[in-house]
């Protein structure tokens, strides 16, 4: 409403327990006909510390200037406040806010207040915690070794005192040599400040670095190939402390060609022992103190070849984590020519139905490879799985139209895949026989109609069952080549049984409802 203004000068930064001034300028209106009198100045800053929070207990504070009485203000001059503001120990908060004051003031012929708002962001300089790395150091090291306080936020003083081992370099700073003893933990103390703040304002840790057992872990391939070398490393050997001995132990069916006692061995295996030989390749390390640490690696030994193509069978058995028979399922191979010459993979491994388009209802593809790993080459076979729904009991059906089809069980049965077709048949009805007779049902997957196409006119049932064999539509057919079925009735999605009847025929095969 009026030409007056309001800033704040004064520091950019606040330390902890040292007071900082900071003024307000108000420059009154320049209309000399307003007198203009200043009842109060308020000032605030959220965040302070005024409860002294933190380990310090150091206490935040605003001068505070409401005992000054109201006063008149020069309206042809500026008028200024100063007061100290002091920050406060707090939490391990990430924290900056701003300082602000409000000016209230009334104008001559007035009895209305009125205010100007002056802010100003200041930066709170504040040490946190520090954390001390590392946590453990391996077991008969005796060699020095860092150790570093992190996360201490402004702090650019530290003070490190230890116990069972001897501070070689870096007292005062982030971080710090330590000479260890031989045997036992060590104990670390980290007392962390700012040499701007108040002497009281520190943040300490403890932190008790253990003693661990050295970790040696042999890393390589779990195959060997005949006629080619193959090398075997100790994982991470540069972070390993003071070793003094390494011996490696091979199997007869290996020779090491080179790298004996070092970190890493090249080995060639014998062309004389069967494909799919296994063994073990063990080293032992010595280290400074008298400790030794082992460990073994298996391996196979395969040579180079063409794989055949899998046969056999697929079993998925429902996992014990289901809740229903839409899985998921856990898929596994019976194979009628075992391949001992490399590996054999299932893709997918674990198969669920309750996500697909058609409620699951749509067959899974399950890949069986057999790899050999020293040519790089695999020979496939791929199964389909259908799913039961609605969930049957335990109960196999398998259709004989297509190279792979899969059977259904309910929760803690097996679904079974056999590879070769067979003659379209339900597991619970036996010695019955199928003549195709150039059938055709159309559209499968339905919805709510199908249509069906008979070679000859045709008197006789066609019946649909779900897959535990119950009856969900029944039609009677007199004399007819064609005839369209209503089975928008049929509310659930998934898998059912279709037959068609009479003194000539016997058709069954699978329909799907989506």
């Amino acid at each position: 409403m009026y030409s007056q203004s309001a800033i704040i000068t004064g520091p950019n930064e606040l330390e902890v327990g040292i007071p900082a001034n900071f003024t307000v300028t108000f420059t009154p209106s320049t209309d000399t006909s307003l007198q203009q009198v200043a009842t109060h100045f308020q000032w605030s800053i959220p965040n302070l510390g005024t409860g002294g929070q933190g380990q310090s207990n150091i206490k935040g504070y605003i001068k505070s200037l409401s005992e000054n009485p109201p006063f008149k203000l020069n309206p042809t001059s500026t008028n200024t406040c100063t007061i100290p503001i002091q920050l406060g120990d707090l939490f391990n908060e990430e924290t900056s806010d701003i300082i602000e004051v409000t000016v209230f003031y009334t104008t001559k012929g007035s009895e209305l207040e009125y205010t100007t708002i002056a802010t100003r962001s200041v930066i709170y300089r504040r040490v946190f915690d520090p954390n001390i790395s590392p946590t453990a150091i391996q077991k008969c090291c005796i060699q020095p070794f860092l150790c570093v306080a992190t996360g201490a936020k402004d702090a650019n003083v530290f003070n490190w005192t230890v116990s069972n081992s001897v501070i070689q370099s870096g007292q005062g700073t982030n971080q710090i040599v330590i000479a260890p003893n031989a045997t036992g933990n060590i104990s670390v103390t980290c007392i962390a400040s700012r040499s701007y703040a108040i002497a009281a304002y520190t943040r300490t840790t403890e932190q008790v670095i253990n003693r661990v057992e050295p970790e040696v872990i042999i890393v390589g391939d779990d195959f060997i190939c005949k006629g080619e070398e193959k090398t075997f490393c100790i994982k991470d050997f540069a972070n390993l402390c003071g070793v003094t001995g390494i011996a490696w132990k091979i199997p007869n069916n290996l020779s090491i060609i080179r790298g004996d006692s070092t970190e890493c061995i090249t080995v060639i295996p014998s062309q004389l022992v069967p494909d799919s030989t296994t063994g073990q390749i063990s080293v032992e390390y010595s280290f400074e103190g008298g400790c030794k640490v082992s460990d073994q690696h298996n391996y196979t030994i395969y040579s180079s070849g063409v794989p055949p193509v899998p046969s056999g069978t697929i079993y998925a058995t429902i996992s014990p984590e289901a809740s229903d028979c839409h899985g998921p399922y856990i898929v596994s191979f019976q194979a009628n020519n075992p391949y001992t010459n490399g590996i054999t993979t299932i893709t997918p491994r674990i198969v669920s139905f309750e996500d697909d388009p058609i409620h699951g209802q749509r067959p899974k593809r399950i890949k069986v490879c057999y790899v050999n790993l020293c040519s790089d080459t695999m020979s496939c076979t791929t199964f389909l799985l259908y799913p039961p729904a609605p969930c049957p009991p335990s109960q196999y059906l398998v259709v004989g139209n297509q190279k792979s089809i899969i059977a259904s069980s309910l929760q803690g049965t097996s679904m079974k895949l056999e590879e070769d077709a067979i003659t379209n048949t339900l597991a619970n009805i036996s010695s019955i026989t199928s003549r195709n007779e150039n059938i055709t049902i159309y559209p499968n997957p339905f919805a709510d109609n199908l249509q069906i196409n008979l070679p000859l006119n045709f008197t006789g049932m066609i019946k649909i069952r779900d897959m535990n064999g119950n009856s969900v539509y029944d039609r009677k057919i007199m004399d007819c080549n064609q005839v369209t079925l209503d089975v928008s009735k049929i509310f659930s999605k998934g898998i059912y049984i279709l037959t068609i009847t009479s003194d000539q025929i016997y058709y069954i095969t699978t329909i799907i409802k989506h």
